[in-house]
């Protein structure tokens, strides 16, 4: 499998560049130094595939739910230039949640037709979030 963890210390130069246009398209709160703060202080964790792409990455975090009771896979930023990164991952994706004790694989996208092909996926609708600023 060429999808592999990575140190972002040793990637910072390339991540910075995809966060950056992750956070610029999606309106995102966090800054790119709150990810590298994450990932170095092993909350979140990096993986890419530079055979593929050079420049793509995935960031996931775990969460634990108390109401629900079980440990969630959360897909959190994904950047990649090359088409069809969740087709060509998702299975990467779910082994890597299963194989780490997760229960379940959760992401949260403004991308409409997103949310349409992972539903081809197996993935189902839980909750949308609409926000007004006052």
């Amino acid at each position: 499998m060429a999808f592999q963890p990575y140190d972002i210390r040793d990637v910072w130069s390339v991540v910075r560049k995809g966060l950056e246009i992750v956070k610029e398209s999606t309106d995102q709160q966090w800054i790119p130094e709150d990810v590298y703060s994450l990932c170095v202080s092993k909350k979140a964790f990096l993986y890419m595939d530079r055979d593929r792409t050079p420049d793509g990455f995935a960031v996931f975090q775990s969460q634990y739910c108390e109401f629900e009771r079980i440990s969630k896979f959360l897909i959190w930023i994904v950047y990649d230039p090359v088409n069809g990164t969740a087709l060509n991952y998702v299975d990467d994706w779910e082994n890597l949640a299963r194989d780490t004790g997760h229960d379940a694989v959760e992401f949260v996208t403004p991308l409409e037709g997103l949310g349409r092909l992972t539903k081809k996926l197996g993935y189902r609708k839980v909750s949308s979030l609409y926000r007004k600023d006052i």
